[in-house]
């Protein structure tokens, strides 16, 4: 299928990396408990429009380490096939601003 993979960091600007955040998965509405930076990136890119968007932190399954391990091993191919890659640099301030207007 055609998908659109995420590219974020999981610690937020003050490097939280918690799992703290619940978000609802399928029709049964599973909570999977993710970082505040993954939240809102998904909140963020899914706003208006319907998409199938790959992130790391539900797409591969966290608690099983050697399933995690031979998985970031397969990220690149992931990013690679991925009909777009977007990145999610947090929720922006004057310095990321900046930065932005300086790569344009």
């Amino acid at each position: 299928p055609i998908f659109e993979a995420i590219s974020y960091t999981w610690a937020d600007e003050d490097g939280n990396a918690d799992l703290c955040e619940p978000i609802y998965l399928g029709p049964e509405l599973q909570v999977l408990l993710v970082t505040k930076n993954c939240s809102r990136a998904l909140r963020r890119f899914r706003k208006s429009i319907n998409r199938l968007l790959w992130i790391d932190a539900i797409c591969i399954n966290q608690a099983d380490v050697v399933e995690r391990e031979n998985q970031v091993r397969l990220m690149g191919s992931v990013y690679a096939q991925a009909s777009r890659v977007i990145v999610y640099l947090g929720k922006g301030n004057s310095n990321i601003m900046a930065a932005m207007r300086s790569l344009t």
